[in-house]
């Protein structure tokens, strides 16, 4: 219980606040996911561990299980955010296997384990690189000043989900310098499960009057995607799908100063100003 002040410490006025607070940032969410499924480990955990494939309902539950998760490390009061990680580490705790023989360049049966500390930071470093492109692309320019202010705010996070603190990122330039080295690394390979949990992100099993909400969802993530990632996935890219993201970007970016704060923001955060008394900057 001695992380609670600390926890409570990155509050209202945070760079954190003003990035996680956006409904919009879970269509940079795509992109994050794909980046972390395009290693190896990490595809073989979720493939093997996770069963949001085989239903629309297990798919919309698991959705708002991840949203619901990074909401409450964010919002909640402390005690509550604690709890949240300690039930991510968990799950963690729960995820382990080997390699089958398709996924190089491991092995066959090579261990893995979702608490291994360098796909913790894989994952870790995903989500900081998507939520800073996909704010900065369809809400405002973050400073330089804002952006290692968001990375140092987030290293209790890491360090709660047991990264090692010595791995964690304490600046913006090392976030950016760490995600294109792994990216030109050969750790960083999409394998057959990685495409197969694209396809599935990409045409979910869901009615086709939802489906076709992700339409947009798709749009973005590949778009947003390193092209080297885009290419082994195998994402087509042609002049109308770019042209089909510039126009998404551009609708996004003028229909959003016109939105009330209850439909652009999570409730999550709003009940939140509303519990500390303060006021939605």
């Amino acid at each position: 219980m001695s992380q609670l002040p600390a926890l409570d410490a990155v509050g209202p006025g945070s760079v954190t606040w003003k990035i996680h607070r956006e409904r919009l940032l879970i269509l940079g969410w795509g992109r994050a996911v794909l980046m972390q499924v395009a290693h190896p480990k990490i595809a073989e955990a979720v493939y093997a561990h996770s069963y949001f494939s085989r239903s629309g309902q297990a798919y919309i539950k698991r959705l708002r299980g991840t949203i619901g998760a990074m909401l409450s490390m964010t919002f909640d009061p402390p005690e509550v955010a604690l709890a949240t990680i300690e039930h991510i580490n968990q799950v963690h705790e729960r995820v382990h296997g080997e390699m089958p023989g398709h996924c190089p360049p491991y092995a066959p049966h090579t261990p893995y384990s979702a608490l291994e500390p360098d796909l913790l930071l894989w994952v870790y470093l995903t989500l900081l690189d998507s939520h800073v492109r996909t704010y900065e692309m369809l809400i405002a320019p973050l400073t330089g000043r804002e952006k290692d202010a968001y990375v140092r705010e987030s290293r209790l996070g890491g360090e709660l989900l047991r990264i090692p603190p010595q791995m964690l990122p304490s600046t913006w330039e090392e976030v950016r310098v760490e995600v294109d080295r792994r990216l030109e690394s050969s750790e960083i390979t999409v394998c057959e499960h990685a495409r197969e949990i694209a396809r599935m992100l990409a045409q979910p099993p869901l009615v086709r009057p939802v489906r076709s909400l992700f339409g947009l969802w798709k749009v973005i993530s590949v778009g947003m995607l390193p092209e080297k990632l885009r290419e082994q996935y195998g994402f087509g890219w042609d002049v109308g799908q770019s042209l089909a993201y510039a126009a998404a970007v551009r609708v996004i970016k003028t229909t959003l100063p016109l939105l009330p704060d209850r439909a652009r923001y999570w409730q999550r955060y709003l009940l939140a100003i509303e519990r500390l008394g303060a006021e939605a900057a």
